[in-house]
């Protein structure tokens, strides 16, 4: 830039101040103001300084110096005049009038009030907003906790009301008399010293007696007959003084000081000392044992003792409940209170936990959830009352433990019986008014849901989840996910991914309303997999009834039907220990062209289970009404779907409905699915099966003593037929029309013959009973309507190889035995991470009636696999019936799903199973594999097999039970674990002239030993199991055993080894006792013998040795009528009969 455009942006841009600081200067400032000054700047302290020169100058004051400036620049280029107070004085007419009229203002007069009034109230603002955002913005939790202490206060007040209901009245002790209980005192200490006197004397004695003795015995054993006399006179003499005058005075003076104790004592008792006058009867007894007066009175002061104890706990509960009401009635409970918050005085906290293992994660979920491991606060309670008697005139009012209630769900029952509507008022705050005040009840019961906040509600099953999973070393996060650190609902819940996102959301709340509800609260129990790998439930003893309780119903039920249906077959679940041991779902196909009766079956069967068994569990992969077909093109493409001819070519409907034509050219060749694979299968056949005999008889009596067959001997412990029996395995309604006679002989008569690995047992019937039963399972032959007809594609191939090829892509293999892919990889995808995924992984297709959540893709996946497919994504997985797969099978399933998550707890976390736990869930694996439910009830489950009982021989089911497989409660308590392992490889006859058998299933070793281990430790028997040596009994001790057995009856209705048991006998289904000695352990008879009720509820054996008043009464006449005695000898009898 030259000097010229420097000068042009100077004079356009630039301001040029010249400063004035004398009152010279200010006279001559229109002289001064040559052309380039554009402003006037006034130094105030200068200018001061020079006025105080010139007192007399016209000039007074530097306000005067300036109003001259800018009168003498009017009219001028000076733009203005700037003083020391950096106000700008224009030189326009306007701002020089009004300069003129300003007044300096001093900085002590100038007034600042409006400024302080919008300043105070923008801090009184800032100060609300601040507790605002304090108590319900950014710190919600303390309203919470705050709703905790009213919650708490008015349960403490409830519960402070009662305790002092029916309180006893302590009376204060009467203050003694010390001068009598001083002579009281003083005659025990003179009688004490007589006592220690007669002590004394006759010790003196007896130590002379002792001296004089041994000369005796000296003299006696050296020949010295005089001296021997002589000293025996004397110790004859000292003796009989000892023993009379000498012990009598010791008698007397323990009497006298007996005596002298009771009299202390009732002295004490008389004035209230309950416990001194106990303490001094004591003493009395310890001088006169014989006494039963004191030995009573004893009895009653500690009575006395136990209950003032137990009232004085009454006391110390109320005082503790007082207590506690005054520090939670306090500011806790108010607004105040959470204002008040510091770290002194506590009355709101955050609550936090660090999780080592989880690197040290904050888990500060307990600061809302401040009740969960608090007692008392659940969301469901019952109550009952006893001995109800109005009084006629007023209404009967009961405050319920609760003061919170949710009305409108409670059940209410008098003596049992529902209370009939309006006969009772429930309130909200917990009081249970009955309208009638004549009513009177044995016992009044009600269940009622609490109106506590969900949030500060205890933990469901506190006592054992939280006993087993402490919160100071679980926290909460781990298994209920969520955002631990979070202090809001938003923040902790992590369930709005539209504002932040979150990869971890709490589960088993709704993502829209954030709060539990039926459909989502199983996805709670998700996680328990995480550390409890392996086993099929996670039970545990309930605290009140002392039996196993499943605490996660829904993840076992999940872990139970992805292990039935088959999932394992195609999906692999790393991680998932369980699946690696388990077996083909399916029956084995290595022989089905010998086992069905025509390839028309086999086709029907694999285009649509349904249509055969409604119910069956063998899903649909071929669920368009047409049958399909693979269309292979030229260019080396191969697509699936249904292939219509027309005049130039096909057109192929692909499952997403879309259509796509090609010409002839195109098209290489056209192969039917369901009828390659059908000829496929067809072609496993087994000649010695097909060689067999294929006749069976058509007579109505061979056909009827076959049904009998089927009806009684345990077939329908596990199929049905005729609407009877169990879903175990197939039913039987239309087996006719399904198999061949050969295959139908070879089966029921040798099942391990057909397959190795089947666990249909053999039930070791007779030839003949085999015949029949083929003849009834042939002549079940119901006409359906085939899914084929009408819908084959005669243009279509029919290709045995290719039907290989379809087995391999649809893995048939994964649910059955098919030579030659034994070696296959799983068809499926991995689900190990698949509880991890987001929304964004998943995709929708074109569905647009599924909810856009993990949920409900998982849901919609699980009910109709298919529905996602789109002519990009091709689905194979198969469709499930509605009986296999409902709503309810559905949830359990994305439970399970849910739990399969890619990051893996600390070791330490891991729940290592104790050796009873896995023996328990070994039997349990077992138990189910082989059906034993089917007929036993087992952990009270199970025993079905009687409802078929009771239909065929049209019995209630209390008789039913004698003709049924027994129950095996208490079967390892009961049974020796040798014989049980016997007979579980070998079963024999037990009880004589039963239908129903137990079937022979040729368990391995291995499993017979888990199934009996597993009976052991459900009743904490030890395994193996020592036998206790019993007494040797003597024939007399048998002979009285027999006696009180034949007295009782017994062979009346239990048969002796080996007898025949004809028809309608009462010995029928009675176990034969001959066998009791090597099957019964012994102890359990005798506490068999004594209760029988107690082991089987609804058994016909006799309670022979009632109880009464807490003991056993015994048959008369036998072993001094000692029932304990009795019960030994007929056991030791029952040993006997074996021998």
């Amino acid at each position: 830039m030259d000097r010229l455009e420097y000068a042009e942006w100077w004079n356009n841009n630039g301001i040029l101040c010249l400063q004035l600081e004398s009152v010279n200067a200010v006279t001559n400032a229109r002289h001064l103001g040559k052309p380039g000054i554009d402003m006037f700047v006034f130094g105030a302290n200068d200018m001061n300084f020079s006025l105080e020169l010139y007192p007399d100058h016209p000039f007074k004051t530097v306000e005067d110096c300036i109003q001259h400036v800018v009168e003498q620049m009017e009219g001028t280029h000076v733009k203005g005049v700037l003083d020391n107070m950096s106000s700008v004085h224009s030189n326009s007419k306007e701002s020089i009038g009004i300069v003129r009229s300003k007044k300096e203002i001093l900085v002590e007069e100038k007034s600042y009030a409006a400024l302080f009034f919008i300043l105070s109230g923008l801090l009184g603002f800032v100060t609300l907003w601040g507790f605002y955002n304090e108590t319900i913005t950014r710190r919600p939790w303390k309203e919470i906790q705050r709703q905790f202490y009213e919650y708490e206060y008015q349960k403490t007040k409830i519960d402070l009301e009662k305790a002092k209901q029916d309180l006893p009245e302590i009376g204060a002790p009467q203050e003694i008399d010390p001068k009598q209980e001083g002579v009281l005192k003083g005659t025990i200490a003179g009688l004490q010293i007589k006592l220690d006197e007669a002590l004394q004397d006759r010790k003196f004695d007896q130590s002379e007696s002792d001296a004089i003795n041994y000369k005796y015995q000296y003299a006696l054993h050296h020949g010295e007959k005089e001296k021997s006399e002589k000293w025996k006179k004397k110790l004859d003499e000292l003796e009989s003084r000892i023993e009379g005058e000498l012990t009598d005075a010791v008698l007397a003076a323990q009497q006298n000081l007996a005596d002298a104790y009771k009299d202390l004592a009732e002295f004490y008792n008389t004035n209230g000392y309950v416990e001194e006058a106990l303490g001094e009867y004591l003493l009395a007894r310890k001088y006169s044992v014989a006494d039963t007066m004191t030995t009573a009175k004893i009895s009653e002061l500690q009575a006395q003792v136990e209950a003032a104890k137990a009232d004085k706990t009454k006391y110390t509960e109320i005082g503790r409940l007082e207590e506690k009401l005054h520090s939670v009635g306090g500011i806790k409970r108010t607004f105040i209170g959470t204002l008040a918050e510091s770290p002194f005085t506590k009355t709101r906290t955050i609550v936090q936990y660090y999780i080592e293992d989880f690197d040290y994660t904050a888990d500060r979920c307990a600061t809302c959830h401040f009740a969960s491991d608090k007692a008392g606060y659940e969301g469901f309670a019952k109550e009952q009352f006893e001995e109800i008697e109005g009084d006629g005139e007023n209404s009967l009012t009961f405050q319920l433990k609760h003061p919170y209630i949710k009305k409108g769900g409670e059940t209410v029952l008098i003596d049992e019986e529902g209370a009939e509507e309006g006969s009772y008022e429930l309130s909200e705050d917990g009081k249970l008014t009955f309208t009638d005040p004549d009513i009177y009840a044995d016992l009044i019961e009600i269940a009622y849901e609490t109106g506590y906040d969900p949030v500060l509600r205890t933990h469901p099953h506190q006592d054992v989840l939280l006993g087993k999973h402490p919160v100071e070393r679980f926290g909460c996060t781990p298994c209920h996910g969520g955002q631990g650190q979070g202090l809001t609902q938003i923040a902790a819940h992590a369930l709005d991914h539209k504002k932040e996102y979150w990869l971890t959301p709490v589960l088993g709340l709704d993502e829209h309303t954030g709060k539990a509800s039926e459909e989502l609260h199983g996805y709670m129990e998700s996680n328990c997999r995480r550390c409890h790998d392996g086993v099929m439930m996670l039970d545990a003893p309930n605290p009140e009834t002392g039996q196993l309780q499943d605490y996660s119903p829904d993840l076992s039920k999940g872990m139970a039907l992805f292990e039935d249906i088959g999932c394992h077959g195609c999906h692999a679940v790393e991680g998932y220990s369980a699946l690696a041991d388990l077996d083909e779902v399916g029956p084995s196909l290595a022989k089905i062209g010998s086992k069905v009766n025509s390839v028309d079956w086999l086709e029907a069967w694999i285009k649509q289970p349904a249509a055969y068994l409604p119910e069956t569990k063998m899903p649909a992969f071929f669920p368009v009404e047409k049958l399909t077909q693979v269309v292979y093109l030229k260019n080396g493409n191969k697509h699936f779907g249904v292939v219509t001819k027309t005049d130039t070519g096909i057109i192929l409907q692909k499952d997403d409905g879309t259509k796509h034509p090609y010409p002839d050219t195109a098209v290489e060749r056209v192969v039917d699915e369901v009828k390659s694979i059908a000829a496929y299968l067809a072609e496993m056949k087994d000649p010695a099966i097909d060689q067999g005999d294929a006749s069976f008889s058509t007579a109505p009596r061979a056909i009827a003593a076959g049904e009998q067959v089927v009806k009684s001997v345990g077939c329908l412990s596990c199929h049905a037929v005729d609407g009877l029996g169990s879903d175990f395995a197939p039913k039987l309604d239309n087996a006719g029309s399904k198999l061949t006679p050969q295959f139908l002989r070879q089966w029921i008569s040798d099942p391990k013959s057909y397959d190795p690995d089947t666990v249909m047992p053999s039930l070791r019937l007779t030839k003949t009973e085999v015949n029949n039963a083929v003849a009834y399972l042939m002549s079940l032959q119901e006409t359906t309507a085939s899914p084929i007809a009408g819908n084959e594609n005669p243009h279509a191939a029919v290709d045995p190889m290719e039907g290989e090829k379809l087995v391999r892509t649809y893995g048939c293999f994964g649910c059955h035995n098919i030579p030659g892919f034994e070696n296959e990889s799983k068809v499926g995808a991995d689900l190990g991470e698949f509880g991890a995924k987001t929304v964004e992984e998943l995709d929708f297709g074109d569905t647009t009636d599924i909810e856009h959540s993990w949920h409900g893709w998982t849901i919609g996946k699980v009910t109709d696999p298919r529905r996602y497919q789109t002519r990009r994504i091709v689905s194979r997985m198969p469709v499930f019936n509605e009986h296999t797969i409902g709503e309810e099978e559905a949830r359990a399933l994305a439970v399970l799903l849910k739990g399969f998550q890619p990051v893996k707890y600390p070791m330490s976390y891991l729940h290592q199973p104790s050796e009873k736990t896995w023996q328990i869930d070994a039997g349990r694996r077992l138990a189910k594999k082989y059906n034993c439910t089917g007929c036993h009830e087992i952990e009270g489950k199970g025993g079905d097999f009687v409802n078929v009982v009771a239909a065929n021989k049209e019995l209630d089911l209390l008789n039913a039970k004698r003709f049924a497989p027994p129950t095996l409660q208490a079967q390892g308590a009961k049974v020796y674990p040798d014989w049980l392992f016997e007979f579980l490889k070998a079963p024999t006859p037990i009880r004589y002239g039963l239908e129903v058998r137990m079937p022979t299933f040729g368990l391995p070793d291995e499993e017979a030993t888990a199934l009996v281990k597993y009976f052991s430790v459900l009743d904490d028997e030890t395994f193996p199991y020592e036998t206790i040596a019993l007494q040797p009994v003597s024939r007399r001790e048998l002979r009285v055993g027999e006696q009180i057995f034949d007295a009782l009856q017994c062979i009346s209705c239990h048969p002796e080894q080996g007898e025949v048991i004809p028809p309608g006998s009462d010995k029928t289904g009675r176990p034969d006792l001959a066998l009791a000695k090597d099957r019964l352990k012994a102890d359990w008879v005798v506490e068999w013998l004594k209760d029988p009720q107690s082991f089987q509820r609804g058994t016909a054996m006799p309670q022979a040795w009632p109880k009464i008043g807490g003991a056993h009464q015994p048959v008369d006449g036998f072993a001094v009528d000692d029932a304990e005695e009795q019960i030994r000898l007929v056991r030791d009898y029952l040993n006997s009969l074996g021998e």
